[in-house]
Parts: structure tokens; C-alpha cells; sequence
């Protein structure tokens, strides 16, 4: 994954701008999963419409293939061994402790 891009996520995943959700990448109150707010972080960069039901660029539960090509990343969910970022999200783990996954396995996302 690319470092600027590690660098921005996960310092909007600690803002505390974002509210959090599960199981889709963003909800009609504006919550966002992990992966909602890379989608959200790309869109200000390069534009794309949220539409639907929480769907950006035609994806409403993994990334969209544009938005991993601009991260840098390998999969559309965030794979790490056992579990994804999408896995850590929905089970639980906060966007404190998501940012500090992230910034641990840069080189594996």
C-alpha cells in the first residue's frame, strides 16, 4: 500500500470525523466501515458519487478496483492472514485500533 495514502486513512480513521458501521462501506446516516472511509478519502481526491445504499463506484461491501489502485493496495478487502480490515471492522475492532492494524502491515496491504 502506498504510505501517503496509509498515512491519510489511517489519520482519518483517529479524527473521530467518522462514525462507524458494519457490514457495508457506508450507511444513509453517514457511518462508514474501515473501508467506507478510504472510499470517502478517495472520492475527495478524485471524485465518484456515493450512490444507493451505500455504494461508491458501483461496490457497497468491498473496495472499488479504482480505489485500490490508487491506495497501492492488493485485494479489495484489505487481506491480512487470518482476517481483512473488512473482518477486523465487522467484528468489532475500533477505527483506533483498525489505524494501528494498518500502520503495522503497510507492506502486506
Amino acid at each position: 500500500m502506498h504510505q501517503e495514502i496509509a498515512q491519510k486513512w489511517t489519520a482519518a480513521l483517529r479524527s473521530g470525523e467518522y462514525k462507524q458501521t458494519k457490514h457495508q462501506l457506508k450507511t444513509c446516516d453517514n457511518r462508514f466501515c474501515c473501508l467506507g472511509v478510504l472510499c470517502n478519502l478517495y472520492q475527495k481526491e478524485n471524485g465518484g458519487e456515493w450512490t444507493g445504499y451505500g455504494y461508491f463506484l458501483g461496490c457497497g461491501q468491498i473496495l472499488p478496483p479504482e480505489v485500490v489502485d490508487w491506495a497501492g493496495m492488493k485485494s479489495r478487502r484489505g487481506d491480512l492472514h487470518p482476517l481483512s480490515l473488512s473482518d477486523y471492522n465487522d467484528k468489532g475492532k475500533d477505527f483506533y485500533e483498525i489505524a494501528q492494524i494498518i500502520e503495522n502491515n503497510i507492506e502486506n496491504l
